[in-house]
């Protein structure tokens, strides 16, 4: 540990330097960090300048760094060497990147070199750091021979780096330019530093760039047409022990120094004649000095006595001052005790009032609030159908819209039946199916779909269960694992399946599901696949039960659930046609169909697909919606940073004039110049209590702004936090605010139209695979009713279920809350948080509390109600539901927060909503009904309705004559009766009697007249009627 502390120290102390600037004085980090910096900057060095530069540096003969950095850049700035890329400023103005090709010299460069010129310019350089005259006559001369020329004179011939655009060409100097930054005297500090070092106290080229660059072997006319410069020469030793200039002059300086003794002696015989005179001036002026500083004294006396009187003085006027402030003090500091006092008393009956706020506000059950308003009264289903069945055809409906698609519902209704307009599949589709007794009608439809669908799912599952057939072992060991043969009862159930199921095979030649299905089989076939339900459970597809189906056993059948609790309806189906039955066992059937379906593999991998879209979109909904809060947060921190600048500004102002007043006021008084110091320090004290309180304000309107934007579901969860979370948060987003952009008004209307269009197809998604999963209702209210709403039926839905309810839940009652409140306060009323009184609430409990002494503890009885459906179809009436709904109750509560949520969503299903559909008014209808999908229902009915058995009759009574037509008119053969045209008058006229003498046996069999024929179609049309 202390190796690694000591380790620790040493990386963070200042004893690091940069490897490459050599910068002292850095922590471990900051010299790493320096050195990469360094280095990266190294590498953006041009490289066309590197040779150049290094060449230059071993011409020069410099004891410091800097120096050699200043006469290389003052060389190079205004001069471009080739293979250099340099910005070229075309006669347009435009800058074109370019590569120096060649450097051409001016034309009398040769002359100017032999010294043929007439005058050079100042840019000639000339320096000789020798003292000796030859030394300096010579490096004069040499000046002379290697005159440099003005770097503007030269050309540059350069080629464009896009060469397909332009062409190589010759321009002036003035036309080229480095990039910014790109050449600095910092970048070629940093480079001469990394290829120099100190020798002999002269800096000097390191070897080793010099072999590595090749500079011995390259000459300085390979990349520029000049001669070398000549820099200047200074040693390092040249300052250091040079001996004083002073020194030669010595001898010059004697001889005015001997004559200067002899002028001495002279002016001292002078001086000794007037010292007499002198002393007696001097004496008088002491006199006069003497009586001068009495004078002086007598004069201090006098100001010293004017000041102490004034001292006096203003010491009497502090103390008047003095107790004029003491008593304001005082005066201060009773009425400061008195408001504090009250505002102690206010603060406490404001606790108080919190505290029976925060008890009120409480969640509790919903008959225990004291503030519930009358809900709507929803308007009452009122349908063909009977009350009692209307929510299992809602079910078979929702069904239908989920899985209708993956059955291919559209198949049975090819002519426009979507899932967008289920109105007409509601009533002309499942309401005629359920009352009606047509036997091409929709019910008809309807038990194609169901048996079709099942039909075609289990043979793609025998397909599957061929192909992965295992051995007999395999299966005994695994149908003893799943103990299905050990319960005597599932045994006794499968075989008895299994009988049902070889019926059609022993008479009538195939599977169930290969008969003919049409309208007239559809009983008998949906009588034998209920009994034959449970005979595909065997040994051999048990492991495929248990890994498709989720352990499918017999009992989990839908129909075979159907079988055993409704043997009756069995019987009377064996009897009667289905389209004859009651709307009620219509519906148990249409029941247990769904049920069947569900447990297909099929409909199970949907299912399992459906959930993990839900999850998906729920996903993404919550970080749309994250993301859309982040941004009102962020919007509201711009404006209470906004709100904060225009305080600040406003206290700045009011500051500025209360110091100019003060200013003014001090001009005025200068005596009274210690009370309106303490005055300031009173206005100090008073301004830091109105920045308290604008604190204590702007912490409220960041609340109520939040809760604002959060809308009023969430204020109750936000709790504490939207006071102090928001204020953190707040700090936190005022930066990220500072730097983002205002949008424009376009811009945030466009993002919010996509953010809104993003939200609903999501909702749509999210909509679609709940009905696919899992369908639940919106809450409950106070009375226990569900609320629903359903993709299949527009509307506001209201179950009420009153099974397992008593009567003392239905009524409301006190909470303890309101008992321990009369009990503790004496005071008359209690106000609520409305301001209403709780009278009302006081009288209920007294006569609770009385009638509990008077009656002894009774059983509460169950509710005996009806299950009914109502709905609500108008924006009015769930506006006034929401209003009613209480949120402190816990169920109100929850359904109040689902209503608003689901708010758009409703409206848009109210404004479709069809209210003749499900509150059919007292008068009778019309008996006149559209035709269905197929086709089967358009020849026109009468008024009086015939019973299904007698429709399927009359309809084997055409089938008869049409067929005996055929073979007569196919000379194939003929009816064995005397009279043909007797026969068939007779089998028209509904009168079947044997007409064959031969077969005759004591007289007619069976005759059948017309009236009895009317009476009992009379009977029946009475029967249904009355069933529905």
């Amino acid at each position: 540990f202390s190796d690694f502390f000591e380790r620790t120290i040493l990386c963070n102390s200042l004893v690091w330097s940069c490897a490459v600037t050599g910068k002292p004085g850095l922590t471990y980090q900051e010299a790493l960090e320096s050195e990469k910096k360094a280095r990266q900057n190294l590498q953006s060095f041009p490289e066309a300048l590197i040779i150049p530069v290094l060449s230059l540096a071993t011409l020069t003969h410099r004891s410091r760094l800097h120096e050699i950095c200043d006469e290389i850049f003052a060389y190079v700035k205004d001069r471009y060497f080739v293979g250099e890329t340099v910005e070229v400023v075309r006669n347009n103005g435009a800058r074109l990147q370019c590569k120096i090709l060649e450097v051409i010299a001016p034309p009398h460069h040769n002359g100017m070199a032999n010294g043929h010129a007439g005058s050079t310019d100042g840019d000639t350089i000339v320096i000789s750091d020798s003292d000796d005259s030859e030394t300096h006559n010579s490096s004069a001369q040499n000046g002379e021979k290697k005159a440099i020329i003005d770097p503007s004179l030269f050309k540059y011939k350069v080629q464009p780096i896009k060469k397909e655009l332009y062409e190589t060409v010759v321009v002036k100097a003035s036309q080229l330019s480095r990039r910014k930054h790109l050449f600095s005297r910092d970048r070629l500090k940093l480079f001469l530093k990394q290829h120099c070092e100190p020798h002999d106290g002269v800096i000097k080229t390191k070897a080793t760039s010099i072999a590595k660059y090749n500079l011995a072997e390259q000459s300085f006319s390979c990349f520029f047409p000049d001669d070398p410069p000549t820099f200047i020469f200074s040693p390092a030793s040249r300052r250091r022990g040079r001996p004083p200039k002073r020194a030669s002059t010595s001898l010059e300086d004697e001889i005015p120094a001997k004559r200067n003794t002899q002028g001495n002696k002279s002016k001292v015989a002078r001086e000794k004649t007037r010292f007499p005179k002198l002393k007696e001036d001097m004496q008088a002026m002491a006199f006069e000095k003497a009586k001068l500083k009495q004078e002086k004294a007598n004069a201090i006396e006098a100001k010293k006595k004017e000041k102490e009187d004034k001292e006096k003085k203003r010491e009497e006027l502090k103390k008047i001052v003095e107790e004029e402030r003491m008593k304001k003090k005082e005066e201060k500091e009773r009425l400061k005790i008195e408001k504090e006092k009250e505002r102690e008393k206010l603060r406490e009956e404001k606790r108080k009032y919190v505290e029976y706020l925060k008890q009120w506000s409480k969640p509790r059950e919903d008959m225990e609030c004291d503030d519930l308003k009358e809900l709507p009264v929803p308007i009452p289903v009122k349908t063909r159908l009977p009350p009692e069945i209307f929510g299992d055809a809602l079910m078979v409906l929702e069904f239908l819209y989920a899985f209708g698609e993956l059955f291919d519902l559209q198949d049975e209704f090819p002519e426009g039946v979507t899932l967008g307009k289920l109105s007409f599949l509601w009533q002309e589709v499942l309401e005629e199916a359920l009352v009606g007794n047509d036997t091409e009608g929709p019910l008809c439809e309807l038990l194609f779909f169901f048996l079709t669908a099942i039909f075609q799912a289990m043979a793609e599952e025998e397909e599957e269960v061929a192909k992965d057939q295992i051995a007999d072992a395999e299966t005994k060991d695994l149908t003893e694992a799943l103990d299905e043969d050990a319960d005597p009862t599932k045994s006794a159930l499968s075989a008895v399946a299994t009988l049902a199921a070889a019926w059609p095979q022993l008479h009538q030649g195939c599977n169930l599901k290969n008969l003919d299905l049409d309208s007239c089989t559809l009983s008998e076939i949906l009588r034998l696949h209920i009994l034959a339900s449970g005979a595909d459970v065997t040994s051999a597809n048990a492991k495929y039960r248990y890994q498709k189906r989720g352990g499918f056993d017999a009992t989990d059948d839908a129909c075979m659930e159907l079988r055993l609790s409704n043997p009756g309806l069995l019987k009377k189906l064996s009897s009667t046609s289905v389209y004859d039955l009651l709307p009620g066992e219509k519906m148990k059937i249409l029941h247990a169909l769904c049920g069947k379906l569900l447990t297909l593999v099929s409909t199970r991998d949907f299912i399992e697909d459906s959930v993990d879209v839900l999850r998906q979109a729920k996903q993404e909904f919550r970080e749309l919606k994250a993301e859309q809060h982040r941004k009102e947060r962020e919007a509201a921190a711009a404006r209470i940073r906004k709100r904060k600048e225009q305080r600040l500004k406003e206290q700045e102002l009011k500051m500025k004039e209360k110091q100019e007043k003060l200013k003014e006021e001090e001009q005025r008084n200068p005596a009274v110049e210690v009370s309106i110091g303490e005055e300031e320090r009173e206005d100090l004290d008073t301004s830091t209590e109105s920045k308290e309180m604008e604190r204590k304000e702007q912490d409220m309107d960041t609340v109520t702004e939040d809760e604002e934007e959060l809308g009023p579901n969430k204020k109750r969860g936000r709790g504490r936090r939207g006071q102090n979370g928001y204020k953190e948060f707040t700090r936190q987003e005022e930066t990220t605010c500072e730097k983002s952009e205002p949008l424009t008004a376009e811009d945030e209307e466009a993002l919010k139209q996509e953010q809104q269009k993003k939200e609903k197809e999501l909702l749509e998604k999210i909509q679609n695979a709940t009905a696919c999963t899992n369908i639940t209702p919106l809450g409950r209210d106070r009375l226990y009713r569900r609320y629903w709403i359903f993709l299949s039926v527009p509307g506001l839905f209201v179950e009420e279920d009153y099974s397992g309810l008593t009567e003392d839940m239905l009524l409301p009652r006190t909470s303890s809350f309101q008992n321990s409140v009369q009990s503790c306060t004496n005071e008359p009323q209690v106000f609520s948080k409305t301001g209403e009184s709780l009278k009302s609430s006081e009288s209920t409990s007294n006569i609770d509390q009385d009638s509990h002494t008077s009656v002894v503890v009774e059983v509460p009885r169950p509710v005996y109600k009806p299950n009914r459906w109502c709905f609500y179809n108008s924006r009015e009436q769930l506006d006034q539901l929401l209003e009613a709904l209480n949120s402190r109750g816990h169920r109100e509560s929850a359904l109040k927060e689902t209503l608003l949520q689901e708010k758009s969503r409703i409206y848009e299903q109210l404004r479709s909503f069809p209210v003749e559909k499900f509150h059919i008014p007292d008068k009778p209808q019309s008996d006149i009904r559209p035709p269905s999908g197929r086709g089967r229902m358009q020849n026109a009915h009468d008024g009086s309705y015939i019973s299904a058995e007698k429709q399927l009759e009359l309809r084997l009574r055409d089938f008869l004559l049409d067929i005996e037509d055929r073979i007569y008119q196919g000379t194939l053969g003929a009816i064995k009766v005397t009279d043909r045209q007797s026969w068939r008058a007779a089998l028209e006229h509904g009168r079947y009697e044997f007409l064959n003498d031969e077969n005759k046996e004591n007289g007619i069999i069976k005759t059948v007249n017309e009236e009895s024929e009317e009476m009992e179609t009379d009977d029946q049309d009475k029967f249904i009627v009355k069933d529905r």
